[in-house]
């Protein structure tokens, strides 16, 4: 479950969130808000910036994927996800 910290300073970021175990968030932002976002996440005392990950979804159909991966207090983990167009692909 996301903790109350993950959802009150991300809230106005998140487009969705997918839990994945008691202890891992992916949260979904729009290209856009994902600096802010991920600015905003990397705030948080003993947060640490984990991995950078972009993805080719075009195969799929779809454009790019670019992943922002944190280790948090608590061995809570959150990654921002963000969606980037094929022909377009910044943020």
């Amino acid at each position: 479950m996301t903790s109350m910290l993950d959802r009150d300073i991300l809230a106005g970021y998140a487009i969705s969130t997918e839990e994945r175990d008691p202890h891992e968030s992916v949260i979904q932002v729009t290209r856009e808000s994902l600096p802010a976002a991920a600015r905003t996440l990397a705030s948080v005392p003993g947060t640490v910036l984990t991995n950078v990950t972009g993805l080719d979804d075009r195969p799929l159909g779809r454009g790019f994927r670019v992943l922002f991966s944190f280790s948090l207090p608590g061995e809570r983990f959150v990654t921002l996800s963000a969606n980037l167009p094929a022909d377009a692909p910044r943020y």
